[in-house]
């Protein structure tokens, strides 16, 4: 079975899926440019940096590559990358699982660098769409598993993003999250809230705010923090 037909299994009636470029496709021709189109390269060389993200935010890419290799322990068969960005942590992660693998990105930009990293990786079990994290285009219950990582912090109000990955997971599905948080870690509280000044993320959440917000929505939440990084995990 092709990518398409795979995708159209998935994808509610009443959607048309178009290739707007080769192994890119969305269900909407007419979505507007993004911001981060034009900062996809850079924001891919910090997100696969070690310097970076430990000077800035006290972890690291690997503790990313590690949390996103857990979600595939269990062995899902339909898993949800939702804002998947350029995938620096996870092209190779998917590529070596078993699973069909699903990215949705609203970023043209960071879907082309996605695009690429999968190239490389080799993977032939993943599929890149454009399209709203605010109105997934799938079927209810439509995937087993879910990542939602480093975008948490992007929404003031994350709510209607968690109930539209909530909608498409199947009961009992397992998602996890990461979400940048202010933690009382100054250096990096004092970088957050200069890129929340700047309109890059939004107020800062702590840890346990982060976790309210998902126990609204989602049972079995468990939260942890490495620096200012959110590692949680929740079940539909």
């Amino acid at each position: 079975m092709n990518v398409r037909d795979r995708l159209e299994i998935l994808i509610q009636p009443g959607y048309e899926i178009v290739e707007i470029e080769p192994g890119i496709w969305t269900v909407d021709t007419d979505l507007p440019g993004q911001a981060y189109d034009k900062k996809a390269a850079v924001y891919d060389r910090l997100i696969g940096s070690n310097i970076y993200n430990r000077l800035m935010w006290g972890t690291s890419p690997k503790a990313y590559r590690e949390f996103a290799q857990s979600l595939h322990e269990a062995n899902p068969r339909v898993v949800l990358d939702a804002g998947c960005g350029s995938m620096a942590a996870t092209a190779e992660i998917h590529a070596r699982s078993g699973s069909f693998v699903i990215g949705v990105d609203l970023s043209l930009g960071m879907l082309k660098k996605a695009k690429e990293r999968l190239e490389a990786a080799g993977a032939r079990n993943v599929a890149l769409l454009q399209a709203d994290l605010r109105d997934l285009p799938f079927r209810n219950g439509a995937f087993e598993a879910g990542l939602f990582m480093g975008m948490m912090h992007l929404f003031q109000n994350a709510e209607p993003v968690l109930n539209s990955i909530k909608r498409v997971m199947q009961p009992n599905a397992r998602l996890h999250m990461t979400s940048l948080a202010k933690v009382g870690r100054r250096f990096g509280d004092r970088y957050y809230e200069s890129l929340h000044k700047m309109g890059e993320v939004a107020k800062g959440r702590n840890p346990v705010e982060i976790a309210h917000d998902l126990e609204d929505i989602y049972a079995g939440v468990s939260v942890r923090n490495e620096g200012n990084m959110v590692f949680a995990t929740a079940f539909r």
